[in-house]
């Protein structure tokens, strides 16, 4: 019986011996490792959480997610159910039809500039129109497209909404500098349902251009002067409205710097970083085509002239047509205003020929200048005057210079760029049924011109 005992110990210290020996060191320092990268796994989870439920993170990127849901859904049913227009060609080239998922989801947003911002990113500024588009997104473009093997209007796309989404991130934080966080809030869901935002998401510069405005804006306001000049200048080299950043930095400046050089703090040189975008696109257009303000004459392609504001808006009212000339040889009109009195509904807004002659009316670009002046004014009371001014002269600008075919061509989608419209929006949105109202109204604007946009219908 003790012999018997004294076995079974041995064979339980042996058992024991056996577990510490080096098999049972490789599996503890196995399970120990594996609980450890657990441990990391579940904090960097916890990390990202806490990230995302972030007020500054969580409302940009649902308004962001809401809305180009929204849009995409809406330019996918149109290349669905509508009969699309044959596409118009850009000296001379024409874009095949894409297949596929991107037939839905690519396809509608590279419409009309996006195919010139297509072609320069890929012959780059062969003929003199073609300088009229300012050269960093079709650089983007060009880069983006030898990343995705040559798909350039899926690089546009991606290029637009990315700059969106770091666009709507800025203009939160840089609208909370001056007013309530339920202010951003609105701010942002208006200028993600604005009636022409489906630009923000195409193969256009606007959301580009917003991205590096805002950008710059947001870092003059913390006192980061020479990050506020260099994305300055990268906006002045996206579109030509980028040089009208001088004005609000101007007055942000010398707000915060004072008007006695000696007292300044930040080096001026960096407001100057502005204009030198638009000269480097100026000494490059000196150096390719011997004139470097040829891009002011390329203009003359969309039938631009110069007039005073006064004339141009005279002007937007004579174009107002209710009747639009669908065939000039057979003398054919189409009065979409009497359809719309006529027989208001859903079947008049499905009808090709009632969008037709809606976009060929002149009727929304001048509905919208007059929508953005009277915001103008509005602003000269509510907001701070580097924003308002700005919004000033973003409004005044393309008025010294219409269009022969549309006097105030595409008023609707600069407003786009000029983000203090939607403070003004957000403000007087206040009180809940009038919230309501905007939202409502903007979506249905949004959905209708979307759908023409995708059918190959002049909008913007």
């Amino acid at each position: 019986m003790t012999t018997g005992i004294g076995e079974e110990r041995a064979q339980g210290a042996r058992g024991i011996a056996v577990l510490d020996g080096p098999q049972g060191g490789k599996q503890a320092t196995s399970d120990g490792a594996h609980s450890a990268w657990q441990a990391r796994l579940g904090l960097r989870a916890r990390q990202i959480i806490a990230f995302l439920t972030r007020d500054a993170v969580r409302v940009p990127l649902a308004v962001f997610t809401l809305s180009r849901v929204y849009i995409f859904l809406l330019g996918a049913i149109t290349m669905q159910i509508n009969n699309i227009l044959p596409p118009v060609a850009a000296l001379g080239y024409y874009m095949p039809d894409l297949t596929g998922w991107q037939h839905y989801l690519i396809q509608p947003w590279r419409n009309w500039d996006g195919h010139w911002f297509a072609l320069i990113a890929q012959e780059g500024y062969f003929e003199k129109p073609t300088t009229a588009f300012f050269p960093l997104y079709p650089l983007l473009l060009r880069g983006g497209s030898w990343l995705l093997d040559g798909q350039i209007e899926l690089a546009g796309v991606l290029i637009a909404n990315a700059a969106l989404l770091g666009a709507l991130f800025l203009l939160y934080q840089l609208i909370q500098l001056d007013f309530p966080r339920a202010v951003a809030r609105r701010t942002i869901l208006y200028l993600a349902l604005f009636p022409t935002a489906y630009y923000l998401g195409a193969v256009y510069s606007e959301s580009l251009f917003l991205l590096l405005s805002v950008g710059s804006l947001y870092a003059a306001r913390r006192n980061r002067w020479w990050v506020a000049g260099a994305l300055g200048f990268l906006a002045a080299l996206t579109r030509s409205h980028g040089i009208l950043l001088l004005i609000p930095l101007a007055i942000m400046f010398v707000r915060q710097q004072g008007w006695h050089p000696r007292r300044w703090r930040a080096n001026p040189i960096s407001v100057a970083l502005v204009p030198a975008g638009l000269l480097t696109y100026m000494v490059y257009l000196r150096h390719l085509w011997n004139d470097p303000l040829i891009m002011l004459s390329a203009q003359k392609g969309w039938d631009r002239y110069s007039a005073n504001p006064i004339e141009t808006m005279r002007a937007g009212w004579t174009a107002i047509n209710g009747c639009a000339v669908k065939d000039w040889n057979a003398g054919v009109n189409f009065c979409w205003a009497d359809q719309a009195l006529q027989h208001p509904g859903l079947t008049t807004l499905r009808d090709m020929n009632w969008r037709w002659g809606l976009s060929e009316s002149n009727f929304i670009e001048f509905v919208a200048t007059i929508f953005l002046i009277v915001v103008a004014i509005v602003a000269l009371r509510y907001l701070p005057l580097q924003y308002s001014a700005y919004l000033a002269a973003g409004i005044i600008l393309p008025l010294w210079s219409p269009s022969a075919v549309h006097p105030l061509m595409s008023m609707h989608r600069f407003a786009l760029a000029l983000f203090p419209v939607f403070i003004v929006l957000a403000l007087i949105g206040k009180r809940r049924p009038v919230h309501g109202a905007i939202v409502l109204v903007s979506a249905l604007l949004l959905a209708l011109l979307t759908n023409m946009f995708a059918s190959w219908l002049w909008v913007a």
